[in-house]
């Protein structure tokens, strides 16, 4: 599990994001930062005493984390919004998010996306970095899940390189496809051994869900479960009247249904 925070914290890393221009502000409880509104964007805008209060007790060039972790989604909105940023929070944003010509370029913290699935799952850590926040989940019965809210530009770069172009990569040989009538299936072998997607899409009035299931179906190593029915994977490519957010599942215990499937998404933070 660790292993995959660690992979999870170097994707937030790779994300990049942009942002525009004329003012109106925004002001948290104390003078240490604001979020400042330019053109109907949203910006961390941080006063430069405290910038320079923060690089004098702290050795900004070791600072290795893209993000700023929180361990509850309450905890990540009011602590940006009540101006709660402690000094080694606000010298991670200020030298690792994302700059335009405008400063820092955050969310729309009054309309946080934050997940709805079907399971019981907890929410164990937010993820922010700047305008990107994502969430990891776990249940009881170690399913896990992650949650990503993107802007459109980082949509369409992850589904593109890691939907579209994904039998392109070196190393995956496909060796069957199957059309269905509500889904196709791609058979293919790697270095690791013989695996199955099966894709298919689902839409309703204000949601549009692209599903991406993995199955192990033989693996070298033996240790490692195999089924033909559970996947060990599901990535959900969504789009919720302008929302964009993608959602990785590891570890179902049972066989998927659409039922269940159209359970995830994202809803709006009260």
């Amino acid at each position: 599990m660790k292993k995959l925070i660690i992979i999870f914290s170097c994707f937030l890393f790779v994300i990049t994001c942009l942002g525009g221009c004329g003012v109106d502000t925004t002001n948290t409880d104390n003078e240490r930062y604001e979020i400042r509104i330019i053109d109907n964007e949203q910006y961390l805008v941080i006063d430069e005493s405290v910038i320079e209060s923060v690089e004098s007790k702290i050795d900004v060039g070791m600072i290795q984390e893209a993000e700023i972790q929180f361990d509850s989604i309450d905890e990540f909105v009011n602590t940006v919004r009540n101006g709660k940023l402690n000094d080694r929070q606000l010298a991670v944003a200020n030298k690792t998010f994302k700059k335009d010509a405008n400063g820092i370029k955050v969310c729309d913290f009054s309309n946080i996306q934050i997940p709805a699935n079907p399971l019981e799952l907890e929410c164990k850590t937010v993820f922010w970095s700047g305008e990107l926040y994502s969430f990891y989940l776990e249940s009881a019965n170690d399913t896990i899940a992650y949650y990503h809210l993107l802007d459109k530009n980082n949509y369409d770069y992850q589904y593109e390189n890691n939907y579209l172009r994904f039998f392109d990569n070196e190393g995956i040989t496909t060796t069957k496809v199957i059309e269905n009538k509500n889904n196709t299936e791609y058979y293919y072998s790697t270095a690791k051994g013989d695996m199955k997607k099966v894709r298919y899409t689902i839409t309703n009035a204000e949601t549009n869900l692209v599903i991406d299931e993995t199955y192990r179906l033989r693996m070298e190593d033996s240790t490692i479960p195999v089924s033909q029915d559970v996947p060990y994977r599901i990535t959900i490519y969504g789009v919720k009247s302008g929302v964009y957010f993608s959602i990785e599942v590891f570890d179902i215990v049972n066989k998927p249904t659409t039922e269940w499937i159209t359970q995830f998404g994202v809803k709006t933070y009260k």
